[in-house]
């Protein structure tokens, strides 16, 4: 969002208001899913969760069928254009992960960071300014989010016999990407033009370190879903 308001295209809010819904519609289903499957194995689920995860995702399929309504032609040429991989790679992350592919593990953090990648460079593409910097900085910091939301996601994984990178005998693979994806996000905070603040990247790099270092702290009633989210807001408001 932060990237959409830098561009002056008219098509920006819709698109904007698109991918919010599309956010709410994918969370709910996948809510659900979970739910269903806990429900599954004999645990108690009440009602309300389902409604609850019903009412959000309409909203969110009210929100992308609207945005797709406020969308002219001429300026969703791009959206259009660059629409169809991303939706591919959303549609290969959800059937890996959804049916357990033995691909699944390893191959849906990098198809998740395709989908987002693909997302956020629409904006970046339609603003008169030069905003790469700016886009692979905020990049880094959703690729620790990915990790480091699955490795608090670990032991309910494990339980529920879900994919899981963390699960794999190749963890140390794992673990060199995070690193890598640490030392560059401080390499590309040392560049003055990204617009980040140098207390909210620092604060949120500090964050993923100790998610993976203390994940206890995470854990109590699973705050880190919208904890770790909140990391990556840091770097904007700060």
């Amino acid at each position: 969002m932060e990237l959409g308001a830098q561009t002056e295209s008219r098509f920006m809010i819709p698109w904007l208001q698109g991918v919010v819904g599309s956010v709410l519609l994918v969370y709910s289903l996948d809510f659900s899913r979970d739910a269903y499957r806990r429900k599954q194995k004999g645990a108690v689920v009440p009602d309300s969760w389902f409604w609850f995860a019903s009412a959000w995702g309409l909203v969110g399929a009210i929100l992308v069928i609207l945005a797709g309504l406020r969308m002219g032609w001429a300026d969703s040429f791009l959206t259009l254009k660059m629409g169809w991989p991303v939706l591919l790679v959303l549609w290969a992350y959800a059937y890996m992960r959804h049916t357990q592919h033995r691909w699944a593990a390893w191959a849906s953090p990098v198809l998740m960071l395709l989908g987002i990648a693909g997302t956020m460079a629409v904006p970046v593409m339609q603003s008169q300014q030069s905003l790469w910097g700016f886009y692979f900085a905020c990049l880094l910091l959703v690729w620790l989010n990915v990790f480091a939301f699955a490795y608090l996601e670990l032991d309910k994984d494990q339980r529920m016999t879900e994919p899981n990178p963390w699960s794999l005998d190749q963890t140390n693979v794992i673990l060199l990407f995070v690193a890598v994806a640490l030392v560059l996000a401080i390499a590309w905070k040392a560049g003055p033009s990204l617009g980040l603040s140098q207390w909210g990247m620092g604060l949120a790099i500090a964050g993923y370190l100790v998610a993976f270092l203390r994940p206890s702290w995470f854990l109590p009633m699973r705050w880190y879903r919208f904890g770790l989210d909140l990391l990556l807001l840091l770097p904007l408001f700060l």
